[in-house]
């Protein structure tokens, strides 16, 4: 009984004790705590570096897209004109065929008709 009375004297004088002071060992684990944040934070930069330069490249292709785009557009307008342009030009030419030949016609007609006069 002696031995339990002793043991239970220690664990009182313990539990009334002050409170430990700090080890080494939470420093160390305050310092790795530190330096966990601070890599965190630097990740953190990274990130946001990452995420600019993304939307930059975003940007740069959306606007050398838009840039090909209106260059297609251009070429194809250039295209319809030269069509257009060389299809007045056939119908013009066989316009003035037809004309041609309907005067000649009208000549033929007319000289046929001065000759049964006669």
């Amino acid at each position: 009984d002696l031995e339990r009375a002793r043991q239970l004297e220690l664990k009182l004088q313990k539990s009334n004790a002050s409170p430990p002071k700090p080890k080494p060992l939470s420093n160390a684990i305050s310092e790795r705590h530190k330096l966990a944040i601070h890599k965190v934070m630097e990740a953190n930069e990274l990130d946001q570096i990452h995420a600019f330069e993304l939307e930059s490249n975003r940007i740069t292709v959306e606007q050398s897209l838009d840039q090909r785009l209106s260059l297609k557009r251009e070429h194809q307008q250039k295209i319809s004109q030269e069509h257009s342009e060389q299809h007045t030009a056939k119908v013009s030419s066989m316009n003035q065929k037809f004309l041609e030949t309907q005067a000649a016609t009208a000549v033929k007609v007319n000289t046929n008709i001065k000759a049964n006069d006669q």
